[in-house]
């Protein structure tokens, strides 16, 4: 069978949850557990719930994206070859992963800067180091150091310190002098097979649960050609057909069970895909994968995570980046549900404008507010124009720009602050600012344009008055910490807010328009919420 959307990410609210989910036997769940549990001296965690702890539990899980799921071992490799030209020997190895006691991109970033001159063939600079080898090269970002380094502690430690030794013998013959990227890659997939064994071992498949079966007996009785195809349209025919059963009274409830469905249905199919991960290498015609060069591509996470809740974390948190009523609270569900909103775009407006009336009802009924209350709600007339809700993300877009600005202003002029950070902001269009962002480097803009984008930059960050934006943050690394950190989340923000108003302007473009949708479902929600509550008192 065939979902019509692309199934590309697997959120879990929890990282232990996630392993637990997943059919984890207790060892792995205990060897999880005693990453998840380890603290630094003041009892913060050491490792990141997200996205290290995240990352990790995807990686176990087999849930990484791309063809060969254990291209993070790859990435790992790289990192130890790096060391061993930078600070050779075993000690020095162990030191770097397991020496710290907070996993934090700062933390790696001073580790690295500190081994002084690197070396022929590795560069390093302020987002990371670069290794070149005879038939290629590689860059490893400091902010993927702590995944790898949690990734690290957890193979040398899996199955109680049972796959130590082999483990341990791929990374000393890294330490011996990987000449070549096929070198890595050889290394990579000997750890590959540890990792394999070591899932077959401790996770069984699971078994979905009822709501996944009743969605899944729906769409079958609507396939065509034996492929079952999730879009606006069977989200709401799904509830106005079930929403009178228990569990699916509530459309939000809808909503969430068929996100969960394209989760689940991956789920499925990725113990097959685990079982046949690509070898990493060029031998086509051997099945064999061959790595991209842009490692930020690569080895990106492929689920989604709220970056609201990237700026809750850490250091970005002392930053009020937006208020909460106006700026955030108005954005949340979008970013929470991330490119699943993207994909099920008519179905998230409707949830947006129709899902906080029965919320409201809901609430009626619980605190015994009434029939009037009740009576007024029914009517929808209250509800979020879907237009409105668009303009509404559009003026935040704007707001997520300006707050981009700032963080540029910051991360070139903040005390220590050099090198390239234009590649923090990825692509954008064209204003002065963003143009800037779409080169490589500093050095490729032109002095005169550079001036003005910093100017411009300085100006905005200048202009926002509220905790965070102060003089003084340029000064103090946590708080410049903060905004490096804010900058990856702020062009999230961006990106799906831009798509999400792209696909709804092609909605409105095209007969019906969003005008007339929401007139159709304005009668749509009030009939079935007549139906559901008319009667209750």
């Amino acid at each position: 069978m065939f979902i019509a959307l692309d199934l590309d990410l697997l959120t879990m609210d929890d990282p232990v949850s996630m392993i637990s989910r997943s059919g984890a036997t207790g060892t792995l769940i205990a060897e999880f557990r005693a990453l998840s549990d380890a603290t630094d001296m003041g009892g913060a965690p050491k490792y990141a719930p997200k996205p290290v702890l995240h990352g990790l539990a995807r990686f176990i899980t087999g849930a990484s994206g791309g063809p060969n799921k254990d291209s993070e071992l790859f990435e790992l490799c790289h990192l130890i070859a790096i060391l061993a030209r930078m600070a050779p020997g075993t000690d020095a190895r162990a030191e770097f992963f397991l020496g710290i006691t907070k996993a934090a991109a700062s933390i790696f970033r001073a580790t690295i800067h500190g081994y002084g001159d690197p070396g022929d063939g590795i560069s390093v600079d302020d987002g990371g180091v670069n290794a070149t080898y005879g038939d290629g090269e590689f860059g490893v970002r400091y902010g993927r150091m702590p995944l790898l380094a949690a990734l690290y502690e957890f193979l040398i430690a899996s199955d109680g310190f049972e796959n130590y030794q082999p483990i341990n013998d791929v990374f000393d013959g890294l330490n011996e002098g990987a000449a070549s990227v096929r070198d890595i890659q050889d290394s990579a997939n000997a750890l590959s097979s540890i990792v394999r064994q070591y899932r077959r071992k401790h996770i069984q498949r699971s078994k979905y649960d009822d709501k996944f079966n009743a969605i899944l007996t729906f769409l079958r009785a609507r396939t065509v050609d034996n492929k079952i195809h999730v879009d606006d349209e069977t989200v709401l025919d799904f509830w106005v057909s079930n929403n009178d059963a228990g569990d699916f009274r509530v459309y939000k409830t809808v909503f969430e069970g068929f996100v969960e469905f394209m989760k689940s249905f991956e789920m499925g199919g990725r113990t097959d895909a685990v079982e046949r991960s690509a070898v990493i290498g060029t031998d086509f015609e051997a099945h064999e994968v061959e790595p991209d060069d842009q490692a930020g591509d690569i080895f990106s996470l492929s689920d989604w995570q709220s970056p609201l809740a990237v700026l809750a974390e850490g250091a970005a948190a002392d930053i009020k980046f937006f208020k909460k009523e106006s700026e955030q609270k108005p954005i949340e569900a979008l970013m929470q549900y991330g490119p699943y909103a993207e994909r099920l775009a008519m179905a998230f407006l409707r949830l947006e404008s129709f899902g906080p009336i029965q919320a409201g009802i809901t609430n009626d009924l619980q605190v015994k507010r009434g029939r009037a209350s009740i009576e007024t709600r029914i009517t929808c007339d209250d509800a979020f124009e879907y237009r409105d809700k668009v303009a509404g993300f559009e003026a935040i877009l704007d707001h997520v720009k300006q707050l981009q600005k700032a963080a540029y202003h910051v991360l070139t002029s903040g005390a220590g602050q050099a090198g390239n950070v234009v590649s923090l902001f990825g692509d954008a269009p064209e204003t002065s600012f963003e143009a800037a962002r779409n080169n490589d480097a500093l050095a490729e803009v032109d002095a005169a344009a550079l001036a003005e984008i910093g100017a411009e930059a300085e100006a905005v960050f200048r202009k926002i008055v509220r905790k965070g934006f102060e003089e003084s943050v340029l000064e103090t690394d946590d708080q410049i910490e903060g905004f490096r950190i804010g900058a990856g989340a702020l062009v999230a923000m961006e990106g799906l807010l831009r798509r999400y108003i792209k696909t709804a302007a092609a909605f409105d473009n095209a007969p019906p328009d969003l005008a007339e949708r929401f007139a159709s479902d304005r009668a749509t929600f009030a009939a079935r919420f007549q139906t559901l509550y008319g009667d209750v008192q």
